[in-house]
């Protein structure tokens, strides 16, 4: 907001947030991926690339057909469809790695969830998942396939590395709580009923 509206003093924000989920066991060795992949934004031909040279099979479970002739052809990966909540949330609890190469996101909800399931994580390099998992995630440019097979492969390779950050991103993942979201919404709404400006403005 910063970047393209210039200084905002009263800008707050309020994270999105997302149910705990579940602990299973031993997590096997696949990487899973989650979004709309007909839609360019969420950059599913750049995973797909990168699925030739990774170790581990990758998982794009999603739908790639769009409303307006969108399509993606998954030839590497493994092309899971479009599939259920709850069938996302197995396929992340099953899995050791989550990968998003998505061009850009507000939030990244997947991600989360991938997070508070155990997942190790590998992110594109872009603005929103730096500020949200920076230190807690391998990070790949969104435009390089191969740095993505290069970053799952050093994952797949490095079990103790694995599990430091899927530790890493379940700790971060526990501030995004509905009840955190819910207290930041509260205090936005105090704070607007207080303030004479935004009163005013409402009438």
């Amino acid at each position: 907001m910063r970047a393209v509206y210039g200084p905002l003093p009263s800008l707050q924000v309020v994270y999105n947030a997302s149910d705990d989920v579940p602990q299973t066991g031993d997590k096997g060795d696949i990487v899973v991926a989650a979004g709309r992949w007909w839609d360019e934004g969420k950059n599913g031909a750049v995973l797909d690339q990168a699925a030739r040279d990774t170790l581990w099979s990758i998982f794009m479970a999603g739908s790639t057909s769009g409303p307006n002739d969108q399509h993606l052809d998954i030839t590497n990966a493994r092309p899971v469809g479009e599939c259920a909540h709850y069938e996302i949330l197995k396929l992340m609890r099953d899995a050791a790695i989550f990968v998003s190469p998505s061009v850009y996101e507000p939030f990244g909800l997947a991600a989360l969830e991938a997070a508070k399931s155990g997942c190790a994580l590998v992110l594109a390099d872009i603005p929103t998942y730096r500020e949200l998992w920076d230190g807690a995630a391998l990070f790949a440019s969104p435009r390089d396939p191969s740095a993505f097979a290069a970053a799952l492969n050093r994952l797949a390779g490095d079990e103790a590395l694995r599990e430091r950050l899927a530790t890493q991103a379940l700790l971060r993942s526990e501030t995004f709580t509905r009840k955190a979201q819910c207290d930041a919404m509260l205090d936005h709404y105090r704070a607007a009923a207080r303030s004479p400006r935004l009163l005013t403005a409402a009438e």
